[in-house]
Order: structure tokens, then sequence, then C-alpha cells
């Protein structure tokens, strides 16, 4: 210490002091400024000194050094963040203002918001910092101690001025902004900057407002224009659904879906039942956590969600960011979904996120799943034309149930369709092969999941039962490890086929499986067209349950009228299976389910008599069918125990009995027969009995 005060010469530092004093005219100064304090005596002392300094140098001093309202009000931004970080700076440059800084509302914008990771500050009681004129502060971190007091009072009151600080609320259409605050030199009176930051604080509110409704205004017609587009797709016919028009119809524009959100990816999900849908298709990947929580926590007040993650590995730094927003009003849980990484989340991501919960983006997916429906519905209703009356022309089992599952997969869209008949005798349920399903299946009550729900309709036959629908398969209380032919599938629709009538008998089953958006039988434009509509991961319906109960209703005459046609088929697949141990039909018994009578049995008929014609070969069986009185042989490649002479064929066709074949006759010798003459004692029973007037084999 005694070294220091020997090297500091105070008589030379005092005068240095005069000779700046006298050099500057400082006293001078001093006394001016003392004296015009003295007769005028103003209100704030300061702003008075600051005043007379400028009118000494011949300049007009004023707290703006440039009319920053006017070049605020003409300067054009492209978002929120823009307009505000260009007033920041120039109110930065006024006169007296150390900086000017831009803050968040307690729980972002004084809402609430749920945030996880480092995104909990968003939800937390601080006054988090969005923008600064001075590069120094870091954003995103809280306002420092001393501006707590000021930023609170100007939440309540609207603004507040305190020794150090000048703080304004930022109020738009959308409810509060933010807090823009003010920092002065410390020579500077900070009251004296009030009516300068209302003046600011009231243009960046109005600025903010006419911003919102401009771009509210922008997606508003943007909606309008798809739902015209939509509109325009109705109007055609599926046939001539243009791919390009389709798909501007189903997707929901960016500038809709995203508004001043700049984050990657974005996606809107539904919940359909129990399945999460990505309707607009636009994010890779499935429901992440924080999109799944804001589903569950659809009832708590919080409409939006964010988290924001940082990992840090082998010297390097990477960060994701999330924000999820609750919409209401669509009919359906929905959840707007945005991801990015690279950067950090801040006040304006979420401020834009929230703007869209109440913006036409939910006016935009409503359009879109309205004219979803109509769609599918206008589609479906076009097909049925055509597939329901092939119910009424099906002659065989094959026939019947093609048709079924060709109806099934057109208006429920479903990838699998299986139909069982009930055999009451044997108790027990079996399946045909179907496109869908190639397998045959034959269960007996009680055993499977055909099996189960079989039993079940049989036991409560006379209550009125309708489809049952369950979407989580594992859901079914018929569950079975079983194998039926739709093991994998998501979900399944059960509807049961009964006899028409007051009896309203059992007859079968119709179980549909997998349903997504586009079908086996469509074509390669309509499936792409039904693509644009979303991934196709979705759920059975009321209109999908009311169809298949319906569709089974329809089939019961059907059933019925086929009756003897489903015996012989099973017994074909009985055959098949004991013989081979396969569930699947070989392709010469599906020939022979799918003959029709040839134009020779009708040309027979009306001749009135047999006619002569070749016998068939080796590799050939004979099948017999009858229409009113005449019977017909058609040929079929089939198995050798079934094969039959000409003699053997001729004796059948012409229906002529031996003497001791005779039913009309007394005596008739059984040890005799053969087994021709067996067929033709059974074939004139059943005519002599008028059988074949009320039945067609």
């Amino acid at each position: 210490m005694a070294a220091k005060r020997e090297d500091f010469d105070q008589d030379q530092h005092v005068q240095e002091a005069l000779r700046y004093l006298e050099q500057k005219d400082v006293k001078k100064v001093l006394r001016d400024l003392t004296e015009s304090l003295l007769l005028r005596q103003p209100e704030h002392p300061r702003f008075h000194m600051l005043e007379e300094l400028w009118e000494s140098t011949g300049r007009s001093w004023t707290p703006f050094a440039e009319n920053i309202p006017c070049c605020f009000l003409q300067q054009k931004f492209s978002s929120p963040r823009e307009a505000v970080h260009d007033l920041i700076h120039r109110a930065a440059s006024t006169a007296g203002v150390r900086r000017v800084s831009f803050f968040s509302a307690p729980n972002c914008r004084g809402r609430q918001v749920l945030g996880r990771g480092e995104a909990e500050r968003f939800s937390g009681n601080e006054f988090l910092l969005v923008d600064s004129s001075d590069q120094e502060l870091v954003v995103g971190q809280a306002g420092h101690s001393a501006l707590r007091d000021c930023l609170d009072v100007a939440m309540t009151r609207g603004y507040a001025a305190v020794e150090h600080a000048v703080a304004c609320l930022i109020r738009s259409s959308e409810g509060v902004e933010g807090v823009l605050v003010a920092e002065p030199f410390p020579a500077f009176e900070a009251a004296s900057l009030l009516p300068m930051m209302q003046l600011l604080a009231s243009l960046l509110g109005e600025r903010l407002t006419s911003m919102h409704w401009e771009a509210e205004a922008r997606r508003s017609q943007t909606v309008i224009n798809r739902l015209l587009q939509g509109v325009e797709v109705l109007a055609k016919s599926s046939e001539e659904w243009e791919k390009n028009l389709m798909q501007s119809a189903a997707e929901v524009p960016n500038e809709v879906l995203r508004g001043d959100v700049i984050m990657k990816d974005a996606a809107v999900w539904q919940l359909d039942k129990r399945t999460y849908v990505d309707i607009c298709g636009q994010m890779d990947g499935s429901l992440s956590g924080l999109a799944e929580e804001a589903f569950v926590t659809s009832e708590v007040k919080c409409e939006v969600s964010c988290e924001e993650l940082s990992l840090q590995s082998n010297g390097s730094h990477s960060s994701s960011r999330e924000i999820c927003v609750r919409l209401h009003g669509i009919g359906k849980p929905t959840v707007l979904d945005f991801f990015d990484d690279g950067e950090r989340l801040d006040h304006f991501d979420l401020a834009a996120a929230e703007a869209l919960a109440k913006s036409s983006l939910r006016a935009a997916l409503q359009a879109r799943s309205q004219l979803q429906e109509l769609i599918l519905r206008k589609h479906s209703t076009e097909q049925m034309q055509s597939l329901v009356s092939e119910l009424s022309m099906a002659t065989n089992t094959l026939d019947l149930v093609s048709s079924i599952e060709r109806a099934v997969q057109v208006v429920t869209h479903s990838k699998k369709c299986s139909v069982f008949f009930i055999d009451k005798d044997s108790a027990e349920v079996w399946s045909y092969p179907t496109q869908s399903v190639v397998e045959s299946f034959r269960f007996a009550f009680g055993t499977g999941l055909p099996g189960r729900i079989a039993e079940f309709i049989q036991d409560n036959s006379g209550e009125q039962q309708g489809a049952l629908v369950y979407n989580d398969v594992k859901a079914c209380p018929y569950l079975d490890p079983m194998p039926f032919g739709m093991d994998d599938a998501r979900g399944i629709m059960v509807a049961t086929i009964k006899s028409a009538g007051k009896d309203s008998k059992p007859l079968g089953l119709i179980i549909v499986g997998d349903k997504n958006i586009g079908t086996l039988n469509d074509s390669e434009d309509v499936v792409s067209a039904f693509s644009f509509w979303g991934s196709g991961k979705v759920e059975f319906t009321n209109q999908d349950s009311e169809f298949i109960d319906w569709l089974a209703n329809a089939a019961g005459s059907h059933v019925e009228r086929l009756s003897l046609d489903l015996m012989w088929t099973k017994a074909l697949l009985g055959r098949n299976n004991d013989k081979s141990g396969s569930n699947t039909m070989k392709q010469d018994d599906q020939e022979l389910i799918s003959e029709y009578f040839t134009a020779e049995a009708v040309n027979a008929r009306s001749r009135g008599g047999p006619q002569e014609r070749k016998g068939p070969s080796k590799e050939t069986a004979t099948v017999h069918r009858f229409v009113g009185h005449v019977a017909s042989a058609l040929n079929f490649h089939g198995s050798a125990n079934l094969m039959m002479s000409d003699a053997d064929a001729n004796a059948v066709r012409n229906l002529t009995p031996a003497t001791y074949a005779d039913v009309r006759e007394w005596s008739v010798d059984y040890w005799a027969m053969t087994p021709q003459d067996e067929i033709t004692l059974l074939i004139n029973s059943l005519h002599l009995l008028d059988v074949f007037d009320n039945v067609t084999i």
C-alpha cells in the first residue's frame, strides 16, 4: 500500500483535472444547467438537463432518434418473430435506452403448457427472454431478479415503471403476447420512457393482430379452394376420378397445417377407436410418447404439450424438440404434432402452434373427413349396384362365396373375408376357400373361434343378434388358439347368416378381417387415389357393421336355395381332406363345383328325349344335375372312383328302370341291382314325389 501511494502523484492529478475544467468550460455548463433547473423547476430534472445539453449542440432533442412508429408500420414482415425483432432494435436506438427486450409471460403467454424435459421451463412461473437488442443476453433464460417486480406489475396493470426499467404488456387478438421491457442508462430517468414504450407496445400488439388476421384469411381461402376440388370429385363417377385431383382434395395445404411453425416434420394424429392414424401422412414412423400422452391427458386444461431433449455423446451435442397441440370440435380426438432436431424451442414456436388450435385448420380437417366419407360411400354404392345382384345369380357355393367376398371387400374395404356354413346335424361349421383366405376350415361347435361363435348363436338363436365387431381381436371373448385363416388380423367382424321367415335359423357366418383403404378388387388408380386419404390403418365403423349385418340377412335365402349344392360341396371337401390331409380343394373339385348346365342338357329337354353322345374318357367322371324333369350328365375332370361307362350314363339319362328295379312295381329285387339301377330307382322315386318341381339340384 505504501508503494502505491508513492507511485500516485496527487498534485499532478489535481493539475490535470483543473486543466480539463478550464479547457472544456465545465463550470459554465454546470452553472447553466443549474440556473435552468432553478428557473424552470421541471418535473423530471434529468430529462430537462438532457434537453438543455442537446439544444447547446444546435439540435433539437426528442426521445426518438428516428420516426420509429412510421418506419415500423411501413415495414412488411413475414412472421411475428421478425416483427418483434425489428421493433426491439428500432427502439434500442432511442436516446437514453441501454437495451430493449421482449419476455414471454409465465406459463407461455399466461396459458397452461405441459413441458417435458428441458421444455419444462415453458410451464414454469418465470419470464423467459424471447429476443433482445443486447446480444450478450441468452434467449430462453429467465430475466434477472432486478426485473421481476417490474414484470409482475406489468402483467397486472398493463405497464410498470421502476428506477431501472419500464415494462409494457403486449396484447393482440390472440391474448397476451409478452412483455416489452426498456432499460435506460443509469443517468437517465426510466419514467420518462413510459409514454414511448406504451406507444410501441400498442403498435406491436396491433401489428401482431393484423398479421394473425391476414394469415387466417389466406388459410380460409385455401380451405375453400380444396373444398371446391372435393365437390368436383364427387360430381364424377369413380371411373372418372383423376389421381391429381383426388390428391389435391385430400391433402391439407402446408400453409393451413403449419401456420408460422417452421419445424421440419408435421402430422395430424387421430384416434379411431383404439388406432392412431396419421391422416395427413407427413411424418414417418409411429406415434411418439408425447403425442400419446397428449391423447391420454385430453381432459386436462393444457392444450399444448412440448418436449425438448438434449443428448451429448462422443463430444457432439444434439437436441430434439416436439410440440403437440390438441384440436377440438373435429369429431374424433385429434392431436397436431410437430417435430424437429438441431435447434431449441422458443416462444414463437409455441405461440404459432397454439394459434393453429383456433384457426381454420379445424375446418380443413372436418371438411377432409366429410369428403372422405362421401367419396368412400359413392365408390361403395357404385360397386354394390353390380355386386349385390350377383347373389341372386349365384348357382353354386363358389358363386355365392365369391359374391359375398367381393361385396365385403368393396364396401367395408377389408382385406380378408371367409364364409362358414353351419351343419347342425354334424354339430360343426365349415368354410369354403376364398380369394383372401385360400384354406378350408372345419370346426366342431365350441372349438376354434368360428365354432365357439356358432355354438353361442345356436344356443341363442331366438334372440336378435347384430354383427359382432372387435377392432382389437385380443378383446374377442371367443378367441381360440386354433387357426381360422385370420389369426394375424388386427380386428374382426362377424355377422350371422340366417334363414328367411319367422324361424330365422342360423345357417352360417361371415367373418371379415383387416380393414384397409383400397381393396383387392379396386383398380390401381382407385387404390392410388384412396391412398391420399391416410395410411389406411383404420377400424370398423358403424356403417361397416350395418352393411355386413344386412348382407348376411340377404344371403340367408340364397344359402337355403343352394342347400343341396352346399351338401355336395362339403362332401367333396371332406373326401379331399380324407385322401390328402390338406385343407385346400383340388382344382378339379373347384371346376366340378363351378360347373353349370350345358347347352346339351337344354337341347335334350327341348327335344324331349335322350341324345346319343360319346362316353367319357378314362380321365372323366360324370355328375348328374337336374332341371325340371330332365337329368343331364356333365363331364368334369375328377377321381377314378366316379367314372361311368357310356351305357351307364345313357341308362341314367333315359331313366328307364329294369323290371326288378322299378319303384312302381310291388316286387323290387335289391340284391340284383347294379349301382346304375340304384341311381335310377332313387331318381324315379324323387320324380314321382314331385321333388324336382320344387327343388333345383
